[in-house]
């Protein structure tokens, strides 16, 4: 009697600790990215994930991406896991992109779990110098 309590001690603890721990860990999605004609497309993985939990900031050529899966089961399910991979919390990934896109120009689509952000590249400043000679 007295290692039953222990042990569901011991899981009532250890519970505690796996969802502090779900809490801080951040999840890194993958991503592609690559380049067309006059544009760079970035698509991202977040499966599970819903369109109203995605944020999206572009800042010194750094796209980032942050969204948050929710748990898939409800707390009444609770059940004892033989595998669990598919994690809940805080996504987050950031990549240089660069300052030659327009980030004015980004356009959006959020399709079976796959993020894809198109930036059209800044069209090429040309200037004509005049040479100056010293006399």
């Amino acid at each position: 009697m007295a290692e039953m309590e222990v042990l569901r001690a011991l899981d009532a603890i250890f519970e505690t600790f796996r969802n502090q721990m779900e809490d801080m860990m951040v999840i890194v999605p993958s991503l592609n990215m690559f380049e067309t004609g006059n544009e760079v497309v970035v698509q991202v993985a977040l499966p599970g994930v819903k369109k109203e939990d995605v944020k999206i900031s572009f800042s010194d050529g750094y796209l980032v991406i942050r969204a948050y899966r929710r748990k898939l089961l409800s707390e009444e399910e609770s059940p004892r896991f033989r595998v669990l991979e598919i994690s809940s919390g805080m996504l987050r990934r950031s990549i240089y992109i660069g300052n030659e896109v327009d980030p004015e120009s980004a356009t959006t689509r959020f399709e079976d779990g796959i993020l894809e952000i198109r930036f059209s590249r800044k069209k090429p400043v040309s200037v004509e110098l005049d040479i100056k000679t010293e006399e």
